[in-house]
């Protein structure tokens, strides 16, 4: 992560909430460390820090924070009760937050079943039959899982998924929510009974109809084999 991204995330949002004509700007902020390599403890003081420096720049007119890559509904949790602390009650500063502290419901699974849907509808425009269409997705994180549970639940066969460790295919269809399951315990798609593995790589050159790229940004680029 480095300001050049962060500045072009922002961009992005005043774009999106532009086009859906939302009363909105757009804004983005983040923290160049990887979450995994941290103790809850330490996340949770780290991302308090983080909520003080930004206090006097955000707020429920001004600007109100979401969750995106590696948080969930615990760090936005933090934010709202840092910031709670010098301005009250205030459960308006974040969304994406845990629902008894407010959060609405099907606000975790939202993106990854708007890409579902999208997917749906540019495979009725393509004129593909989404039954038993092919699907690779690069990404199994809260995005990419719930995207994947969306489309089989749609009739699409999921032959491909991957994490940050790599992937596995199977040519029949995995079973998404077994690979939820052992991605819970495991810790990474990795070992998923009943399928083959493959990288990140081979799975963006897989033979299938429909691709999702649902990690990082720049994952589709002229590198590409």
């Amino acid at each position: 992560m480095n300001q050049g991204e962060i500045r072009a995330l922002a961009q992005l949002m005043t774009w999106k909430t532009a086009l859906a004509d939302l009363p909105f700007g757009g804004g983005k902020g983040g923290i160049a460390v990887d979450p995994a390599t941290l103790a809850r403890e330490e996340l949770e003081t780290l991302t308090k820090r983080f909520t003080q420096k930004m206090a006097p720049l955000i707020g429920v007119h001004e600007d109100v924070m979401a969750p995106d890559v590696n948080t969930n509904p615990q760090v936005m949790a933090w934010i709202f009760e840092e910031y709670s602390k010098t301005h009250g009650f205030c459960p308006a500063i974040v969304t994406g937050k845990p629902l008894e502290l407010g959060g609405l419901p099907g606000r975790l699974e939202a993106t990854g079943y708007g890409v579902a849907y999208i997917t749906k509808l540019a495979a009725r425009d393509a004129g593909l039959d989404l039954k038993g269409a092919r699907v690779a997705i690069q990404g199994f994180g809260n995005v990419g899982s719930h995207t994947a549970r969306r489309l089989a639940e749609l009739g699409a066969r999921v032959v491909a998924l991957s994490d940050v460790r790599g992937g596995v295919y199977r040519k029949a269809g995995i079973d998404v929510e077994a690979a939820a399951r052992h991605t819970a315990e495991a810790g990474a798609l990795a070992g998923l009974r009943g399928t083959e593995s493959l990288s990140n790589e081979e799975l963006l050159a897989l033979d299938c109809e429909i691709l999702i790229p649902a990690a990082l940004e720049g994952t589709i680029n002229c590198d590409n084999e």
